[in-house]
């Protein structure tokens, strides 16, 4: 099984409202009907969920020799940018983000909670 994304509520919500507020988070956080006013405590993904509210990375790797690089995706979840803390070096190619790994595996360090809480999964 894998999983894409995760997001977390504090209280227990149907599934068709679940996949209602993902669909549309933007309009969720927005409404002012009562009870639409429920927001995600935690979300995550390997894609950008909402760039209104979150504009950072989706995730921080750390490569088999130590360096730390933080992941960029659009919202279609296609690789943007790979940015090297360690070297503070920018890769915005695919070639040049593949080539960042040395070909060998990367761990996931954080991944970043993408409601702007704070709230992330390390």
């Amino acid at each position: 099984m894998s999983f894409y994304e995760l997001i977390i509520y504090d209280q227990a919500l149907s599934v068709p409202t679940q996949q209602s507020i993902t669909r549309n988070m933007i309009a969720m956080r927005l409404s002012t009907t009562p009870s639409l006013k429920k927001w995600p405590v935690a979300s995550f993904s390997v894609r950008k969920l909402n760039s209104t509210y979150y504009n950072g990375p989706v995730m921080r790797l750390r490569r088999y020799d130590g360096y730390t690089a933080d992941l960029y995706c659009n919202q279609l979840g296609q690789e943007t940018a790979v940015y090297d803390i360690s070297s503070s070096t920018n890769y915005t190619s695919t070639s040049d983000m593949v080539g960042w790994t040395g070909g060998f595996p990367v761990y996931l360090m954080r991944w970043f909670d993408q409601t702007g809480s704070g709230r992330d999964f390390i």
